[in-house]
């Protein structure tokens, strides 16, 4: 993955034109374009966006709208460089039969990208024969020979294929999936449907689903009833009356996925709801009649912790800034600060809490993971310098404490007077 300085390096060589470059650049640091900022961190995604972003444009700001832009561009790409173009009837057919391809291929349980030639025939035809599915898709590239079969696998001596990407044959295969069902049956109860797979429990199609919800052919309706099924997901597994433990381990498990699938479908109306749940788990909350503040397991804090950077960031900040103010819990302060230096770069609302816990705390290791915070996170900022200067002259004595705020002040802005002064 390239860094954001390589990024923005690799946009401003890409455009000759320097006001193309800017505009760019300018659009990507608005605060909804996170997800697209993950995205492109990938050099073939980050090359592929630049290829096909026209000033005056808006970026896309789900995978899917950025795929669906890719693919368009990828046929006009092809059409410049050669002397053909493919009927439109004709590349309907072949991104059908590539979905059908893509996700039964993601469906077996082995070699789900790597693609023999008598796996690919059943979907595409013969590669041999002119203008088949299988010959348009060589021609165009979506699918690229990488080689003979391994000897684990069968009839080794077969050609064996790969999709352009493998983020292209995640794209297709969730184009091809036209009801949530596939992944989560509809009319599931408090145990499995016999015979049937509960796709959301499958790491492979993570991706997939994410890449569904992300679709605007899809109706906002089916998107939402999908979600709901997820946050209240029962897997039968008894009342949960035991300390710090509110769930079944596969209803976290479904509620964590959805957690990321709103980022790709913002128009939920539970949004606010998931991302308050999961900040709660993730760093605990204030119970009024017992007057403390109270946390959950270990294995629940971390998984709700990991999908913090895949939901809506936004409101992830907005809710960790406010568990930063009502707690006086030093370890939870820490934890929070910890996870706004993954996802709150140029936060103003982030930076602004991390001082005031800066300012105010009198607990060493706060101080320094505070520090260390900004660092990560308010490149530039002024008011970060003033706070982490203010800290060597007057607030602490600690070296360890002095050490890490001047690594900080480093990344911050390294020319500064007045750090340099301090």
């Amino acid at each position: 993955d390239f860094n954001e300085q390589q990024i923005e390096e690799f946009i401003q060589k890409y455009f000759s034109d320097k006001t193309h470059s800017q505009e760019l650049l300018k659009q990507l640091k608005e605060p909804n374009q996170n997800r697209i900022n993950d995205l492109i961190k990938n050099p073939l995604r980050l090359a592929l966006l630049c290829r096909t972003w026209k000033q005056g444009e808006k970026v896309p700001e789900t995978q899917a709208g950025l795929y669906q832009r890719l693919v368009k561009s990828h046929y006009q790409w092809k059409d410049e460089q050669k002397p053909f173009q493919i009927p439109l009837d004709v590349q309907e057919c072949l991104h059908e039969k590539l979905g059908e391809l893509a996700k039964d291929a993601i469906n077996r349980q082995k070699f789900r990208f790597r693609l023999e030639e008598k796996f690919i025939e059943k979907y595409l035809g013969k590669p041999q024969g002119e203008n088949t599915l299988f010959d348009w898709a060589l021609k165009l590239g979506w699918l690229n020979r990488v080689g003979l079969a391994s000897l684990e696998e069968r009839d080794s001596d077969q050609a064996v294929y790969a999709f352009f990407h493998p983020t292209f044959q995640e794209y297709f295969a969730a184009l091809a999936i036209q009801d949530w069902d596939y992944f989560l049956q509809r009319n599931h109860v408090n145990c499995p449907v016999e015979g049937k797979e509960y796709r959301i429990f499958q790491p492979q199609w993570k991706q997939v689903i994410l890449l569904w919800l992300g679709r605007d052919d899809v109706e906002s309706g089916e998107k939402e009833a999908f979600i709901e099924k997820l946050i209240n997901f029962n897997d039968g597994c008894g009342e949960w009356n035991y300390p710090k433990v509110d769930r079944g381990f596969y209803e976290y498990r479904a509620y964590f996925l959805a957690a990321s699938g709103i980022n790709e479908f913002k128009e939920c109306s539970l949004s606010d709801v998931i991302v308050e749940q999961i900040v709660k788990w993730g760093f605990g909350y204030f119970d009024i009649e017992k007057q403390k503040w109270l946390t959950f397991l270990e294995p629940i804090q971390e998984g709700a912790r990991t999908v913090l950077p895949e939901t809506i960031r936004t409101s992830a900040i907005d809710n960790l800034v406010q568990v930063l103010e009502t707690t006086e819990n030093e370890y939870t302060r820490r934890s929070v600060a910890e996870s706004l230096g993954k996802i709150a770069f140029g936060n103003e609302l982030a930076i602004g809490a991390l001082i005031g816990v800066l300012e105010t705390t009198q607990d060493e290791s706060t101080r320094r993971s505070v520090a260390y915070r900004l660092g990560e996170i308010a490149v530039g900022n002024e008011l970060a310098i003033g706070a982490l200067t203010q800290l060597l002259r007057k607030v602490t004595e600690n070296e360890e404490t002095y050490r890490m705020v001047a690594e900080s002040l480093g990344e911050i802005d390294p020319g500064n007077e007045l750090a340099i002064g301090a």
